[in-house]
């Protein structure tokens, strides 16, 4: 026989109802959270100065008077955000738990709902620049440029295209969730020539040009269909010409054997004897 274990709790004295909610996570202005705090909730706010997209998570780099802290963020919370208003320049309140790692604090956020956005990031103009006229000094600025797509280099999180015109060259870095890569397939095919609006970065020493979203590119000329190779003609061997019918002579008449053999055998024509009459024996001879 199975018994039930019934727990009763006190008249009201182990439940209390709140009448305002609690904030578990006390908000700390960001230069005040240090190495103290690890392990513990908090809430601060700063501005965005850099964003990191990663296959495994995403970081956002805030910073408040000279201070910076990073903002991990989860990519199931990650995909519920409104990734297009997290750009440098833009103002959030964050909450979550304070970790050190590798030397560095940050604060790990745990759904959408610890990261509000306070004050999108103002417009910024684009400068236009060719390729060639880009240089280590636009770093972090947002450039215009034109090209064509040379290669294509894919790899985990997105893919580096060589992009020139002839003035340079430049890394296109396109990241698989600013754009989907299907999406890529269909805008960024090699020999396509592109308008492409981008902030700069440098990696490894190499300049990259890095849209945020697929409204970033514009196709001005799609690459050229290429030009199809004729197969070899095939000879065909003319039709012999009938030749013309060769009509046979009509064979010799040939003469009446017997004719013939009789005029071989006779040799010259004896001239007919003279038709004359033999004589006729009388009855009696005159003497």
């Amino acid at each position: 026989m199975k018994t039930r274990r019934r727990f009763r709790c006190g008249a009201g004295a182990d439940i209390t109802p709140l009448k305002e909610a609690v904030e578990l996570a006390k908000f700390v202005p960001l230069p005040e959270i240090t190495e103290t705090y690890a392990g513990r909730w908090a809430r601060t706010q700063g501005e965005i100065v850099d964003v990191m997209p990663g296959d495994k998570n995403t970081k956002l780099t805030l910073s408040d008077r000279d201070k910076r802290l990073t903002v991990l963020i989860w990519p199931d919370a990650w995909a519920g955000l409104p990734q297009a208003d997290f750009q440098p320049g833009a103002k959030l309140t964050v909450r979550g738990e304070v970790n050190l790692f590798n030397g560095d604090l940050e604060i790990v956020t745990e759904l959408p709902s610890d990261v509000e956005v306070l004050a999108r990031a103002a417009p910024v103009t684009a400068q236009v620049k060719s390729i060639g006229a880009i240089t280590p000094d636009d770093v972090k600025s947002l450039i215009v440029t034109q090209g064509a797509i040379e290669t294509v280099k894919p790899f985990s999180l997105g893919t580096r295209y060589e992009f020139g015109d002839p003035s340079g060259s430049i890394i296109l870095l396109v990241w698989n969730d600013a754009i989907d890569p299907q999406r890529q397939q269909e805008l960024l095919a090699v020999g396509a020539t592109l308008s492409v609006t981008g902030q700069i970065d440098e990696f490894n020493k190499q300049l990259e040009i890095v849209p945020r979203s697929a409204d970033d590119i514009v196709v001005l000329a799609a690459p050229a269909a290429p030009t199809a190779t004729p197969a070899p003609t095939t000879m065909t061997a003319p039709e012999a010409t009938a030749l013309p019918t060769v009509t046979a002579a009509p064979a010799a008449t040939a003469a009446p054997t017997a004719a013939v053999e009789a005029t071989a055998a006779a040799g010259p024509t004896a001239a007919p004897a003279a038709n004359t009459p033999e004589p006729t024996e009388s009855a009696g001879r005159v003497r």
